[in-house]
């Protein structure tokens, strides 16, 4: 079995709460986390992380969703 880190929630950012938007994607209300049960942090296997730049622990889901970002900010 893999080594288990604390790492910042991917689906909050850390913040606890996710923002519930509606139709249009408005924000409409706050939600607790329910991956991380309000926490802001979970346990991954460490293969699946990575040291941000701060040096604090994310998954790797969210750097490639911020590389994709930057990717597709070079050409708007």
């Amino acid at each position: 079995m893999s080594e288990m880190t604390n790492t910042i929630c991917p689906r909050c950012e850390g913040n606890g709460f996710i923002r519930v938007k509606d139709l249009l994607g408005e924000d409409i209300d706050q939600a607790d986390c329910p991956q991380c049960d309000s926490q802001g942090e979970v346990m991954l296997p460490i293969e699946l992380t990575f040291v941000n730049e701060d040096g604090g622990r994310e998954s790797i889901i969210k750097k490639a969703e911020v590389e994709e970002w930057n990717t597709l900010k070079y050409f708007l």
